[in-house]
């Protein structure tokens, strides 16, 4: 853990420090002196980066390397904490806002955007924790089911916020419309000023026209989704649009529709994929948006897809801690904090010069950002160039940066030594 006895700050220090105003400002906060508050954060977080496969193994490393831990039952217990948990939801939180306060915007150049926060929801399944109960499945057999998280990744800072943890009693396998019902406007829009606009992106699970029309005309909540085979629309007319504008390039038709079954106006824009000429068609309830950034909205959604796979493969967070529910979405707030610490120091790292270049000369020579199945994106060269500089950026933490923070979470060196091992990472590795 980070050690503050001497004037030269370790980079364990520096990745921790935009986290602990929030901690300060939490009334979730209490004196516990077996395992303080601060502590506890930090020991959640590293264990989030640290590639264990138990919480027995985290401790034994800390433990091994000279660090003062709790010991295995205290630590577990604190698990079970619903203070821990509330005071994990508001610093991770308060972290969200922070960090999108100081974090790059790459959609700030689009005018149609300016009043509206755009945030890209999906599930995420991990496998279940090694003490949980059997359940019974629709077949009569017992079985273990997977435990399931909803988040939410802000597109324009690309920050993460966990929304609802799925139902662990009702639901073998909760539905997301079923998730987002039960999180309200409130959990979508956490954060979110009165006025300003919200855009959820999500995949065709996302689909349900009446909640879209309540959410839209009660809470400045509009949707983005793909369409379904089996989706019956009756078609309205055509919208108006710009065919020139470089921005609408690959869109066919902007068109209204109503659907056939609740009466609700829907707007469905038509877009060929000018590489591949494979056809997509988008839905959403939002009318001012150019039809060619709904399209870039909708690829740009995958971005939530690249970070579950980070979670997964470079974090290795595939399994749930502990059996309660508590457990589990303390877990997953970690991992949001995590996940925004690094986006902070990234961003700190690149704004003094360190960064991996053999990557950014990759990214920009590679073909698209997005794999074909969601939406894949055309050459750069192909591409109009607002529309490249849009794309063109990092989805994912790569793992020489991921492997270099773990190792300095573990021995806490000097932040000017171990940027310059970073570099030298960078350079050789």
């Amino acid at each position: 853990m980070a050690n503050t006895s001497h004037c030269i700050p370790t980079v364990s220090e520096e990745f921790f420090k935009p986290l602990f105003p929030h901690l300060e400002a939490s009334p979730h906060r209490r004196h516990c002196p077996a395992i303080p508050d601060g502590r506890w954060l930090e020991l959640g977080i590293t264990r989030v980066l640290g590639d264990h496969p138990s919480g027995r193994s985290f401790l034994q490393q800390a433990l091994g390397l000279g660090r003062e831990i709790p010991t295995c039952q205290h630590f577990f217990e604190s698990l079970k904490s619903k203070r821990r948990l509330r005071l994990c939801r508001d610093a991770s939180a308060r972290l969200f806002q922070h960090a999108g306060s100081l974090l790059p915007d790459p959609l700030d150049g689009i005018r149609d955007l300016a009043n509206f926060e755009v945030l890209a929801g999906d599930g995420h399944w991990i496998e279940h924790a090694s003490h949980d109960p059997l359940k019974r499945s629709n077949k009569g057999e017992e079985t273990y089911y997977p435990v399931g998280h909803f988040y939410l990744l802000d597109l324009r800072r690309h920050t993460l916020r966990h929304l609802a943890l799925c139902d662990q009693v009702n639901r073998r396998k909760e539905h997301d419309m079923r998730a987002m019902k039960r999180s309200g406007a409130a959990g979508i829009r956490e954060g979110i000023p009165i006025g300003k606009k919200t855009i959820l992106v999500w995949d065709p699970a996302g689909i349900d026209f009446r909640l879209w029309h309540d959410l839209k005309h009660g809470h400045g909540i509009y949707f983005i989704s793909r369409t379904k085979e089996n989706l019956s629309v009756i078609r309205c007319g055509d919208l108006g649009w710009d065919r020139a504008d470089p921005v609408n390039r690959g869109v066919e038709r902007d068109e209204q529709i109503g659907t056939a079954t609740n009466g609700v106006m829907l707007r469905r824009v038509t877009y060929a994929d000018p590489d591949s000429g494979k056809t997509y068609e988008f839905l959403t309830n939002e009318i001012t948006l150019r039809p060619g950034v709904i399209a870039l909205l909708y690829r740009m959604r995958w971005d939530i897809e690249k970070v579950f796979d980070e979670l997964k493969n470079k974090l290795h967070q595939t399994k749930a801690w502990a059996k309660s529910a508590t457990a589990k979405e303390m877990q997953a707030q970690f991992i949001c904090a995590a996940h925004n610490l690094m986006r902070l120091l990234e961003d700190r790292l690149a704004r003094e010069g360190i960064g991996n270049a053999a990557e950014i000369k990759r990214r920009a020579e590679r073909p698209g950002c997005l794999p074909a199945g969601d939406g894949a994106a055309p050459s750069p060269s192909r591409w109009a160039d607002c529309l490249r500089e849009w794309l063109q950026r990092f989805t994912q933490r790569g793992v020489k940066f991921i492997r270099w923070l773990r190792a300095q979470l573990l021995v806490p060196c000097p932040w000017d030594d171990a940027c310059a091992r970073l570099r030298l990472i960078y350079a050789r590795c």
